[in-house]
């Protein structure tokens, strides 16, 4: 099983948790997370409760609730 399908599957079944429960939103890459002016990560998971929602603009300026990233097998 490749990476892009696992991640596929896990970005689905948090939305639709999220989703179902009203709890937050959820995005996927490309999106830029800005912690500071020059430290930028692009997840490919994201995860906004309801309360951290106001972080949200163009981009996501703050750290959200939960960042997945995914890993190579070197």
């Amino acid at each position: 099983m490749d990476y892009q399908y696992i991640f596929t599957r896990i970005e689905k079944k948090l939305m639709d948790f999220m989703e179902e429960r009203d709890l937050g939103l959820v995005f996927h890459a490309p999106l830029d997370v800005y912690l500071e002016e020059k430290e930028t990560y692009q997840p490919d998971i994201i995860y906004i409760s309801k309360e951290g929602l106001n972080i949200i603009e163009d981009k996501i300026n703050g750290a959200p609730d939960l960042v997945m990233f995914r890993g190579g097998i070197s």
